[in-house]
């Protein structure tokens, strides 16, 4: 008879063991993992892409500067600034070396400057870089926006007494070889 307890007790004691392991397996304690939403590529990073897989594509620029004091650099107190140029990858930004024409039409303050353009993205933001032989101007957070025809930029800066603002356009073109 005690040999009968001790395996019934065996048997009991296995059963609780079985279903204790059981629940275990069927009822995890770690948390499940959550996958985060997949990040989109911004218009800037489609360029990118584009320009990488042979695609060409032509910036243009127009520009207006207000100033209210007449100032040499400036014609009467305003100034208005339109170039075109190629745009092409380097290393992590997108740079156009382009002929800028500065000053108003059919007057001796009209002239032409080499200007480098460049945009670079940190994060999320986008940076525009504009430099000549007669001024820099740095914006942060700009915003490349896609439209049908192509992707569009608008900037704008005040200091010292006047407004300087940007339209950028950049498509597609035909690759020359």
């Amino acid at each position: 008879m005690k040999t009968l307890k001790v395996i019934g007790i065996a048997i009991l004691l296995l059963g609780f063991g079985m279903g204790t392991v059981r629940s275990q397996i069927t009822q995890p304690k770690v948390k499940p993992k959550v996958n985060l939403p997949v990040k989109l590529p911004t218009a800037f990073d489609k360029i990118m892409y584009d320009l990488d897989h042979g695609t060409c594509y032509e910036i243009a620029v127009v520009s207006l500067q207000l100033n209210a004091r007449n100032q040499q650099r400036t014609s009467f107190g305003k100034e208005a600034r339109y170039g075109l140029g190629s745009l092409f990858k380097s290393g992590n930004e997108l740079k156009s070396v382009l002929p800028l024409e500065i000053g108003i039409k059919q007057t001796p303050h009209q002239r032409t400057v080499q200007t480098t353009v460049r945009l670079k993205k940190n994060g999320k933001t986008v940076t525009l870089d504009i430099r000549n032989s007669q001024y820099y101007h740095l914006i942060y957070d700009v915003k490349i926006i896609k439209k049908k025809n192509g992707y569009w930029l608008m900037a704008e800066k005040d200091h010292n007494n006047e407004t300087v603002s940007f339209i950028f356009a950049i498509y597609k073109t035909d690759c020359l070889i």
